[in-house]
């Protein structure tokens, strides 16, 4: 009786071995390895790398201190990818409320709604462009800019927008990094 019991479940044991072997590890590296022929950038975590160090990635917003940068949008989790969630906080939150208050402070009454509120991850990489062309100003100052510098950064925010895919699918954006890379490119780095 035993012996049939376990005769009769040899196939099953097969098919369970042959279907974890095929969707366990086949199936991810033909995945894996497709994507990083067909899109090597992308399938890397679209690594910014400059002189062989890794900046950051197109995909993950950073923090910036310094008020001669363009800033990320707030973030819930601090910047940290292993965290990384919302607020979860309400519209009717007090505790939102006085974030978003401290935030106005900060960056001004007419701010853009993406540099006071955080994003659903966390770490968006991007902000809108009106959020970047708001802080055009701050950054003048901040680097001591003249008139001519003023309209070649401008010119530099108008450039760095990212348009929707196919014209309607997303928001225009403006990724963070990549401009914060082009103003020390064109400016050079701030002193410390």
């Amino acid at each position: 009786m035993l012996t049939e019991i376990i005769r009769s479940l040899r196939p099953a044991w097969r098919v369970l071995l042959v279907l974890s072997a095929l969707t366990g590890l086949v199936y991810p590296i033909l995945v894996w390895g497709s994507a990083a022929l067909i899109f090597p950038k992308k399938s890397m975590g679209q690594l910014i790398v400059r002189d062989d160090t890794i900046l950051g990635s197109e995909l993950i917003g950073q923090r910036y201190t310094s008020s001669a940068y363009f800033q990320s949008r707030p973030s819930a989790s601090g910047y940290s990818a292993l965290p990384s969630a919302a607020s979860n906080l309400g519209p009717t939150s007090e505790v939102l409320r006085s974030d978003i208050n401290k935030r106005q402070a900060v960056e001004g009454a007419n701010a853009p709604s993406d540099l006071l509120t955080t994003s659903g991850s966390g770490l968006d990489p991007d902000i809108s462009p009106e959020a970047a062309r708001f802080q055009i100003e701050r950054i003048v100052q901040a680097r001591a800019l003249g008139q001519s510098q003023r309209e070649e950064l401008q010119a530099m925010v108008v450039s760095s927008v990212q348009h929707p895919l196919l014209g309607f699918i997303g928001k225009s954006r403006t990724n963070v990094l990549e401009l914060n890379l082009a103003l020390d490119a064109a400016f050079g780095r701030p002193p410390r």
